[in-house]
């Protein structure tokens, strides 16, 4: 469920032991006399265009001016791009290997150079392979000083890639916060600027630190991952029944408030479904959920 973050963790890992990797990486006998930095692309704002065609996924990203576009229709997770940009910077080839692709990836990058590979790994995936078409060889790469599998970045998915940004608004930004209960029993929670300050309705004398600490959390708030109803039927099944609430929230930012709607736990899983206006099937995790599910009387100043 967690998948990409799953990888950006690994990635992460990785490029904090890059630069004492690459001191040692000329040390490296394994690859006899091949280069090491055939598939590296020493400047990635050379590169206009990423094509990642697998069995299971299409990938299209496209730089148009200073964004970067996903298969036409999405904006790309910028710090997934720049993580997919270091790797091409980083990758060195390990040693050469006798091996021919097999349920492969081909990748191709345009700009002012152009490169194309094949991505593939061993059953396990525990190693990565690239494939130069060109020379008809194979090579095991890596990011020098860390040892676990690099190749996941190029098996995710149209939905893993699309920017997870969903909201960015804070208290110095946002006119109102409805939070409309789906549940009798739950009084709504509305929150509105006065022209001075917040007033939540139906509570006199508020905690104020905890309004701002509740409109601070949907600044630069992002949902765990996007999915599919055809991956997860299950998700698909439930956005089509009633939800637990539906929050809105106006600013001065934006001409349209934003929307979501919010659905209970499967099962305690750790992680809530979240729907926008375009319907779009997300999931959040379910402690940051319970942080979004707040009643008026939360709000109260205490004595």
């Amino acid at each position: 469920m967690s998948k990409t973050n799953k990888i950006l963790l690994v990635i992460i890992a990785a490029l904090a032991v890059i630069n004492i990797g690459l001191f040692f990486s000329d040390k490296l006998s394994s690859s006899g006399n091949v280069e090491h930095s055939i598939f590296a692309v020493s400047d990635t704002s050379a590169i206009n265009e990423i094509s990642i065609q697998g069995l299971k996924s299409s990938v299209s990203i496209v730089r148009e001016g200073n964004n970067w576009n996903l298969n036409g229709a999405y904006k790309v997770d910028a710090g997934l791009k720049r993580l997919f940009f270091s790797i091409l910077q980083r990758v060195r080839v390990r040693k050469p290997v006798d091996l021919m692709p097999s349920d492969s990836i081909y990748v191709n990058l345009q700009g002012e150079e152009n490169m194309a590979f094949v991505v593939f790994s061993n059953p396990t995936k525990t190693r990565t392979y690239f494939y130069d078409p060109e020379e008809n060889q194979s090579y095991e790469v890596e990011i020098p000083g860390y040892n676990e599998y690099l190749g996941g970045i190029f098996e995710l998915r149209e939905n893993q890639w699309r920017d997870r940004l969903i909201i960015d608004e804070n208290w110095r930004s946002i006119k109102s916060v409805k939070l409309d209960y789906h549940q009798n029993d739950k009084p709504d929670l509305s929150i509105e600027f006065n022209g001075k300050f917040f007033e939540v309705e139906g509570i006199n004398g508020i905690d104020s630190s905890m309004v701002i600490d509740y409109l601070n959390q949907f600044q630069i708030f992002e949902v765990n991952e996007i999915i599919s109803g055809e991956r997860f039927p299950q998700y698909d099944s439930l956005s089509k029944t009633p939800p637990l609430a539906t929050l809105t929230i106006s600013s001065i930012r934006n001409a349209e408030p934003s929307q979501l709607k919010l659905f209970p736990a499967i099962d305690k899983m750790a992680f809530q479904l979240v729907t926008n206006k375009n319907d779009d099937l997300m999931i959040l995790d379910s402690k940051r959920a319970h942080q979004i599910l707040a009643k008026p009387t939360d709000f109260k100043a205490k004595e």
